[in-house]
């Protein structure tokens, strides 16, 4: 039984690799240059690039808003951010559920999420999706522990009562 192998050469972009991977429901992919696989691209490969390009597991901030899919939506967003200090370290943009609006997911830093969100609300048509991170943010999520008890990004416990004198209470 002969199958085809899905290859793909050096200067193949990612996401175009991802694509492929997807569509051919496959893990990993060669890369070959003048008939000589000189590299495997793996999904841990895909994930690795796409968290660095979104800015995942930095103290940025994560905001995703929907606009009017019509010229200048994002550059009135970039430029109501730059009025608060705000840096934009990456943006991404992607179709909404409507034909008529797209949806922005950008990553912020130098401004708190308060500014940046109240800087953001006086775009015409803008509405914020989702707001996550930021410096507040930085130390939430603890890489130790899986457990959902133990995870410091879980829903906190109510609190309880004092210790009693010579007993140390468990660290959160």
């Amino acid at each position: 039984m002969n199958q085809e192998v899905i290859i793909v050469p050096p200067d193949c972009p990612l996401e175009e690799a991802a694509s492929l991977m997807v569509k051919h429901k496959i893990g990993s992919l060669p890369v070959v240059k003048e008939g000589r696989v000189v590299s495997i691209i793996t999904e841990t490969d895909i994930f690795k690039q796409f968290a660095a390009v979104l800015g995942g597991g930095t103290d940025s901030l994560r905001l995703t808003v929907q606009v009017p899919n019509v010229p200048g939506q994002l550059a009135e967003l970039a430029g109501r951010i730059a009025q608060v200090s705000g840096n934009i370290s990456s943006v991404v943009a992607y179709n909404a559920d409507q034909p008529e609006r797209i949806n922005i997911t950008l990553r912020v830093e130098g401004a708190g999420r308060g500014t940046v969100l109240e800087a953001v609300s006086g775009q015409a048509g803008l509405n914020v999706l989702h707001v996550w991170g930021g410096k507040e943010y930085a130390s939430v999520i603890s890489p130790l522990s899986t457990r959902p008890s133990q995870r410091r990004d879980a829903v906190p416990p109510s609190p309880a009562p004092p210790a009693s004198e010579g007993a140390v209470a468990a660290p959160r």
